[in-house]
């Protein structure tokens, strides 16, 4: 299952950023960018999940996770449009 996140730009100012991950994320990606017409200024950038960095600590008790962090890669719109879900 892929993890995306889809940074949100209009007239070159970023507005934010929207993650989806799970068995609907192809589609809540492509429903957010078809909400968001270019004709009215919008931009996006796609991103996929490929790797995670992890902190972890180790003890008596055992390896416990400090921390995690997703490490996304861009991507090219067709990529994810034309794929089959």
């Amino acid at each position: 299952m892929n993890k995306y996140r889809l940074q949100i730009w209009q007239y070159d100012r970023l507005w934010g950023s929207f993650e989806s991950e799970g068995p609907q994320a192809k589609f809540a990606i492509q429903d957010m960018h078809h909400r968001l017409p270019a004709e009215q200024g919008f931009q996006f950038k796609l991103f996929i999940a490929r790797d995670e960095k992890r902190i972890i600590e180790s003890g008596p008790a055992g390896i416990r996770l400090l921390a995690a962090e997703v490490l996304y890669e861009e991507m090219a719109w067709p990529l994810l449009i034309h794929q089959p879900a």
